[in-house]
């Protein structure tokens, strides 16, 4: 008994642990913001990932972030309007509420142009994907362009670039080479060539064209130029300017955090527990102690061998007779004496 005692109180300390460990596992409290912001919406983020969104209405915006079933007591949560970085920032508090008017941060700064080096040798013009298409790419992968204004050398004209005041050659930058350039992954051979540039490099060419870098792409997969004044074009792996791709849009604004899902359906119950051994028989008691002995009983009267009752009942007449007779003379004494 005392050992199905012990058991049933460990098993509700363990609960008193468990079942609120289980309930934080399945939803952690939100936290609420609201506040005043200048825009159509309002986005958050924790470490980076967005985590909510609120339109801005009339000047002011109320967003719920919510961590499901993430613990992100004291994460510092930040903000954006339209995409932009808000200067505020807070501290998320779970079940917390807080009013936050959000304004937006600075700017962030205008990456410094950065024109490719100049080569020391032959260069390699390869391709790369940009969108759903592949383009020409030239160091470390980046995108490479056409100018329409230019000569394109074809039928024994050669070609010729236009671009040459200082305002163009401060955005553009010829691709240069030293040496017959060579073709890279993609790329054909046989539409590479050269001509000589007013600045005196020996610019590259594919299908006629003479090939640029916009300095403003600072990576791999930038084109920052492509449609520029509708004359700075992607080029195809067959040499031609991809006029289609468009210049690429801002970013669009975050979608709205999707509706909480619903509650996962109940558990199936637990096995029954093993039932618990039977206790032990209990010991025998110890045998009664033998009583003491009683007194001894009186010994009884010897009895008549009735001889003596007949004496007796001769005594009692005997003496019945003497009163009777001097019961007799008294009254007879009575009777004689004269008055």
């Amino acid at each position: 008994m005392i050992k199905l005692k012990t058991l049933a109180l460990l098993v509700g300390v363990a609960l008193l642990f468990i079942l609120p460990a289980t309930v934080s596992a399945q939803q952690q409290l939100p936290h609420v913001f609201i506040g005043t912001a200048t825009g159509a919406q309002v986005t958050a983020w924790v470490d980076g990932a967005q985590v909510a969104s609120g339109a801005i209405t009339g000047g002011s915006y109320s967003i719920t972030v919510n961590p499901g079933a993430n613990s992100w007591g004291g994460k510092t949560v930040s903000f954006k309007i339209d995409g932009n970085d808000a200067a505020q920032t807070a501290s998320f508090v779970h079940g917390g509420a807080d009013e936050l008017n959000l304004t937006a941060g600075a700017a962030p700064p205008t990456p410094t142009p950065t024109p490719p080096p100049v080569p020391t040798g032959a260069a390699t013009v390869g391709t790369g994907v940009l969108g759903v298409n592949l383009v020409l790419t030239g160091v470390a992968g980046r995108t490479l362009y056409l100018f329409t204004n230019d000569t394109q050398g074809k039928s024994g004209t050669p070609a010729k670039s236009a671009c040459t005041s200082a305002a163009c050659l401060a955005s553009w930058t010829p691709k240069a080479t030293v040496g017959n350039p060579v073709a890279g992954t993609g790329a054909d051979a046989a539409k590479l060539g050269t001509a000589t540039h007013a600045n005196g490099a020996t610019q590259v060419t594919y299908n006629g064209w003479p090939l640029y870098y916009y300095n403003a792409d600072t990576a791999a997969g930038d084109a920052k130029g492509q449609g520029f004044f509708g004359v700075w074009w992607v080029v195809s792996p067959a040499g031609d300017g991809i006029t289609g791709a468009g210049s690429p849009g801002p970013a669009g604004a975050a979608g709205i955090a999707g509706v909480k899902g619903a509650d996962g359906a109940k558990g199936a119950d637990g096995k029954a527990g093993l039932d618990g051994k039977a206790g032990l028989d209990g010991k025998a008691g110890a045998d009664g102690k033998v009583g003491a002995v009683g007194p001894a009983g009186l010994a009884g009267l010897a009895g008549d061998d009735g001889s003596n009752i007949i004496g007796i009942i001769a005594i009692i007449v005997a003496a019945v007779a003497l009163l009777v007779a001097a019961g007799a003379a008294y009254f007879m004494g009575k009777k004689g004496a004269t008055p």
